[in-house]
Parts: structure tokens; sequence; C-alpha cells
């Protein structure tokens, strides 16, 4: 990302390194009113009402500093994840399928 939106505003352009049809049509940043930007991406649909741009928002991608050992981009913030063994309250008997 070259520059962050200011608060408030974003910008959506044509995504240029498109690889396969399920990939978004466009991308772009947006920066909410507190100042933490978001990642946009956009596809182009068609519905009853016309042609549309379906949004989807989520927390940037950051490369890495340091020696991690792993070259995969991280997210701007880490996610809890549940502890190996650790019971989160639904048994093997409680999957419908």
């Amino acid at each position: 990302m070259a520059r962050a939106p200011e608060a408030g505003k974003g910008s959506l352009n044509t995504n240029d390194k498109r690889t396969n049809d399920k990939a978004p049509l466009y991308k772009g940043y947006v920066t909410d009113p507190t100042g933490k930007t978001w990642e946009l991406a956009g596809w182009l649909r068609s519905g009853s009402y016309g042609e549309f741009i379906r949004l989807s928002i989520k927390e940037p991608y950051v490369a890495q500093t340091g020696g991690g050992g792993s070259d995969a981009p991280q997210r701007q913030e880490s996610r809890q994840r549940a502890s190996v063994g650790q019971d989160d309250g639904f048994g093997d008997s409680d999957i419908p399928f």
C-alpha cells in the first residue's frame, strides 16, 4: 500500500493482478474514522435490479518483520487460536453430518 487514504475515505481500482475468474475485479483500501485502514475487494454481479458491485472488507496483510522463518504474509492483528485439546463445548456427537 503506497499511502493510506485519509480517515473516512477510500478507493477501488481495477485489479491488474487478477489470476482467475473468482478473483476480485477491483481492489483498494478504506480508512475508518478511527484511522484504521482496511482492504476492500469488489466483484461485478448481476441481480434482479441490474448490475452491482459486491464488496468484501478485511484487515490488510502486512509482511512479517524479523526472523520468523516464514515469508507468508500475516494479518495486521493476530487472531486468538484455541489450544490443541482445549474443550470448546462441541463434542463430535454434536456435528450434524
